[in-house]
């Protein structure tokens, strides 16, 4: 567990792959690692100071919520949800980590009010349902809106060649088949699309 006295810093400090994290810890005091690959930092650089608001649904360790904080426009406000603490292991009292099912009426609710503020939203479905989070949540979208979901395989021959480029030892959670009645139902199109399912995530906007 990170105490609190450690200092501000050390909380930035990422490492990305989950060859790193094999047999290591996940915190060592220096590195908080992010199950994310290694130019998943160059992707998302591009648009996220874009919106206004930012919602990440499954933060797990904390890691990537860490890597959102830093990197974010400082007046965006950032919401991060996972259905237990049990895991977390980031202990950054500025992030706002919230404990709720998102399948909830009350955590969906929440969500929702979030999706309706005003300016863009980026909704990031990474807990352990992507495709049941993406066909939920993309249906409170307003124009200009962004939702994306994580281990995404457009196809299984597109992740596969992916997988080989990043050396990524896991298998899809998410794929285009699943969410395709709800891209179509919810009038999505793809959203910076080649480069962010490079890294395995599937983006599009309203």
């Amino acid at each position: 567990m990170i105490e609190n006295k450690v200092e501000k810093k050390l909380y930035a400090k990422l490492e990305y792959g989950a060859q790193k994290q094999v047999g290591q810890q996940v915190w060592d005091g220096t590195y908080l690692r992010a199950a994310q690959t290694a130019t998943v930092d160059k992707v998302f650089k591009k648009v996220i100071n874009d919106f206004s608001t930012i919602i990440e649904v499954g933060f797990f360790r904390g890691a990537f919520s860490e890597w959102l904080y830093q990197n974010k426009n400082p007046n965006t406000q950032l919401a991060c949800y996972d259905i237990t603490f049990n895991h977390k292991i980031n202990e950054n009292p500025e992030i706002d980590f919230r404990q709720g099912d998102c399948f909830s009426e009350e955590t969906s609710e929440d969500i929702k009010k979030l999706t309706q503020q005003k300016g863009s939203t980026l909704l990031l479905c990474d807990g352990g349902s992507k495709n049941k989070e993406f066909i939920k949540f993309s249906k409170f979208l307003k124009t200009g809106d962004v939702i994306m979901l994580h281990d995404y395989a457009h196809t299984p021959q597109d992740f596969s060649k992916w997988k080989s480029t990043n050396e990524w030892p896991h298998a899809s959670e998410s794929s285009f088949q699943a969410i395709e009645g709800a891209v179509k139902e919810n009038d999505l199109s793809p959203y910076h699309y080649d480069d962010f399912k490079s890294v395995f995530w599937g983006a599009f906007i309203k």
